[in-house]
């Protein structure tokens, strides 16, 4: 992720290194992508967070039901069926 922000952050450096400015019709519309794509990156970071979250969420809930899943089995003998 980091390298997407990195990318979109070098190419605002570099929109200001070679003066691109909003007084032309050029200029807003690069300008303009490159804000969008700066929103993008940024969304894309949140919503791998996110998803890192879940995944924690996840992983944490499977270990609690295999846990669960010992204990009620393990104290169920083969004669209870």
């Amino acid at each position: 992720m980091a390298n997407i922000k990195e990318r979109v952050a070098y190419l605002q450096g570099l929109s200001r290194g070679l003066n691109i400015r909003l007084h032309s019709d050029e200029g807003k519309l690069l300008i303009n992508i490159i804000d969008i794509l700066d929103d993008m990156a940024d969304e894309i970071n949140n919503i791998q967070m996110g998803q890192a979250d879940l995944e924690t969420y996840v992983e944490s809930m499977d270990e609690d039901l295999t846990d669960l899943e010992e204990e009620v089995y393990d104290s169920v003998s083969a004669d209870d069926f």
